[in-house]
């Protein structure tokens, strides 16, 4: 990760860092991160759910997937009950 931190500040200028369309994608960024380590197929993660509903893990990970389709709504959802 600190790589991408490093990238992100050597790359960005000072103008642009508080603009709303960048911090949209530096957040599309730290969700795309949170599936780094996730299984490649949400169905997988959502059946890990099914079995131990507290995994919060699992419900951020479900999370961090609905965000980088778009489904907040969805996102929401699985955040509310970490």
């Amino acid at each position: 990760m600190r790589s991408l931190k490093h990238w992100w500040r050597s790359t960005v200028s000072l103008e642009l860092v508080n603009d709303p369309e960048v911090t949209a994608v530096r957040g599309q960024l730290r969700f795309a991160s949170a599936t780094a380590d996730a299984p490649s197929e949400p169905e997988l993660i959502t059946a890990r759910l099914a079995a131990n509903p507290r995994d919060s893990a699992a419900r951020y990970q479900l999370a961090a997937y609905c965000v980088l389709r778009g489904e907040y709504e969805a996102a929401l959802e699985y955040l509310e009950a970490v």
